[in-house]
C-alpha cells in the first residue's frame, strides 16, 4: 500500500513538474514572439521613414520628336541600386560585338562571386555559366553573384571593372555617374541621376540591337528552374520592351523602361520611389502622358483630302471666306441608315480643304 502511495506521489509530482515546464515554454515562446513582432514593427517602421525621406527623380524622352523632354529632378544625384547592371551589360555586349566573347563563352565562378547577397543564382564556386546564361540572368534575376564573375572575367577584378565602367559612362555624356561595383550593391559613392540612365538606355538600344532584345525576356530557365523578369512593365503598353528594375533601401524602387511600337520611341526613367507598385505606377503615368500628348499635337491642315478633326485641334485659314447663312428645314425627308452624298467647301479656284459627309 505504501509503495503505491509513493507511486502515486511521484507521479504526481512528476506532472506538475511537466505543467510548470510546459507553462515555461510557452511564456518563453510568447516573449519570443512579442520581441520577434517588435523588432518587425521597428524594422518596418525605419523602413517607411527611409523610404518617406525619399523625393523621386523621372525623365521621359520622345525620341521621335526632336527629344522632346520632360523631367523632374533628373539631375539630383541617386543610387543606381541595379541600374548598375546595365552599364555591366553594355560592356558585354561591346565585347560581344567586338568578338572578345561569345554567347557560349564560359565564365568562371570564385568563392568572392558566391558569397555577394541576393538577388543571385546561387552559383557554387568553380563552376560555370555561358555569356548567354549570365546576360538572362542578369536581366531576369539581376543575379549579384553573376556581375561578380562577369567583372573578374573581363577585368581581373570587380574593383577594376567598376572604374572601366565608370570611365565608359564618360564616354558617353554620363557626366554625373560613378560605379563602385558591377551588381548596384550599395555603395555611397555609387551615383547617377535619372538623365544619365536614360543616356544609357537610349544608347544600348541604339548601339546593340542585336542584344536589347534580350531585355524583354519575360522568364528563363536555368538548372530546370523558371526565373521570372522582374519588370512587370513589359507589354502592359503595347511596345514596352525592356529595360531594367533596381532596389535597395537607400536607393528606394528604380526602373528604366522603354516603348518602341509604330508611331512611338519612348524611354522613361523612374527613380527613388517608396514601393514597386508606385514606381511602375508613375513609370506608366509617365509613357501614357507622353502618348496621349502626341495623339492631340496640332497638325497642319492642307488644302486637299479627307481630313480628321481632334476636338481640340486648331485650323489657321488665311485666305477670306465669303459668309453664307442657309437655313434648313427643321424636319428633312431622310430614310433611316440612308448614305448621304458628299459635300465640298471650296476656296478660291476650287481648291478644297474640307469634305463632308
Amino acid at each position: 500500500m505504501l509503495q503505491q502511495n509513493t507511486k502515486y506521489l511521484e507521479k504526481k509530482q512528476f506532472l506538475e513538474y511537466v505543467s510548470v515546464y510546459r507553462s515555461f515554454i510557452i511564456q518563453e515562446s510568447l516573449r519570443s514572439l512579442w520581441k520577434i513582432l517588435l523588432l518587425c514593427i521597428i524594422l518596418t517602421s525605419m523602413a517607411l521613414k527611409s523610404h518617406a525621406k525619399l523625393e523621386y527623380s523621372s525623365i521621359v524622352i520622345d525620341l521621335l520628336n526632336d527629344k522632346r523632354t520632360n523631367g523632374f529632378k533628373q539631375d539630383k544625384l541617386r543610387y543606381p541600386a541595379s541600374l548598375t547592371k546595365m552599364m555591366t551589360l553594355y560592356i558585354i555586349f561591346e565585347h560581344l560585338q567586338s568578338k572578345k566573347m561569345h554567347l557560349n563563352t564560359k565564365i568562371p565562378v570564385s568563392k568572392t562571386a558566391t558569397i555577394q547577397p541576393p538577388s543571385k543564382l546561387y552559383l557554387k564556386e568553380n563552376t560555370f555559366f555561358t555569356v548567354e546564361q549570365g546576360i538572362l540572368a542578369l536581366i531576369t534575376r539581376s543575379a549579384n553573384d553573376v556581375s561578380t564573375a562577369f567583372g573578374e572575367f573581363i577585368s581581373g577584378s570587380e574593383k577594376k571593372f567598376a572604374i572601366l565602367m565608370s570611365n565608359k559612362a564618360k564616354s558617353l555624356g554620363m557626366n554625373h555617374t560613378t560605379y563602385k561595383n558591377a551588381s548596384g550593391l550599395h555603395d555611397k559613392n555609387q551615383k547617377t541621376t535619372a538623365r544619365d540612365q536614360a543616356i544609357l538606355g537610349i544608347t544600348i538600344r541604339k548601339n546593340f540591337p542585336q542584344y536589347y532584345k534580350y531585355f524583354s525576356i519575360r522568364k528563363f530557365q536555368y538548372r530546370n528552374k523558371i526565373i521570372l523578369n522582374h519588370n512587370k512593365l513589359i507589354n502592359k503598353i503595347h511596345g514596352i520592351d525592356g529595360i531594367k528594375t533596381g532596389y535597395t533601401r537607400d536607393s528606394g524602387f528604380n526602373i528604366v523602361a522603354s516603348l518602341q511600337n509604330e508611331n512611338n520611341s519612348i524611354i522613361a526613367v523612374v527613380m527613388g520611389m517608396p514601393t514597386c507598385q508606385k514606381r511602375d505606377q508613375k513609370a506608366l503615368e509617365l509613357i501614357n502622358s507622353f502618348l496621349n500628348t502626341k495623339k492631340t499635337k496640332h497638325k497642319p491642315i492642307w488644302k486637299s483630302g479627307n481630313l480628321t478633326f481632334s476636338p481640340t485641334m486648331k485650323a489657321l485659314i488665311t485666305e477670306k471666306i465669303k459668309d453664307s447663312n442657309q437655313q434648313l428645314p427643321k424636319k428633312y425627308p431622310v430614310q433611316k441608315r440612308t448614305q448621304l452624298n458628299t459635300k465640298s467647301y471650296p476656296i478660291k479656284n476650287s481648291n478644297v480643304i474640307s469634305k463632308t459627309r
